[in-house]
């Protein structure tokens, strides 16, 4: 077995697993072979990169998962928002740095001060560039237009 096979058919289960996804289904959206999908979940072959490439990209598997997994995050979530973020054009990734940043100190130091969780009262953060404002009112996030 190639030194990589057990992180990427590790990465590979998981990623489909989260989007409830049959090998089958994977193999239809890449236009693969099922067979395909099945060998690199069992750590089987040696895959070309044609084949290795669709499969990754569908899974939105991220590198550090198959290349360093010791520094890989186990969350679905943060995987999740890590990509939501990339998707972004450059313009609204940098109107999302100061809302993200405000929004994580806030969360932080709820939990610092709560220790485990956020406060039932509301805080309201100015907006960057605009009338509007973001609200954070317990794990839940509002953007109000005045």
């Amino acid at each position: 077995m190639q030194p990589f096979a057990r992180p990427l058919g590790d990465a590979a289960k998981k990623a489909r697993a989260a989007i409830n996804l049959t090998q089958r289904q994977v193999a239809g959206r890449i236009g693969a072979d099922a067979r395909s999908v099945l060998n690199i979940e069992n750590y089987k072959g040696n895959p070309k990169m044609q084949i290795l490439f669709p499969p990754v990209r569908e899974l939105q598997i991220d590198a550090r998962e198959v290349f360093h997994p010791k520094m890989g995050r186990k969350h679905h979530a943060i995987r999740h928002q890590r990509f939501a973020v990339e998707a972004c054009d450059e313009a609204l990734a940098e109107a999302l740095l100061p809302v993200v940043e405000s929004v994580l100190k806030i969360l932080r130091e709820k939990n610092a001060a709560k220790s485990g969780g956020i406060a039932r009262n509301q805080k309201s953060l100015p907006f960057p560039k605009g009338q509007q404002t973001l609200s954070v009112m317990g794990p839940f996030l509002r953007l109000a237009s005045f």
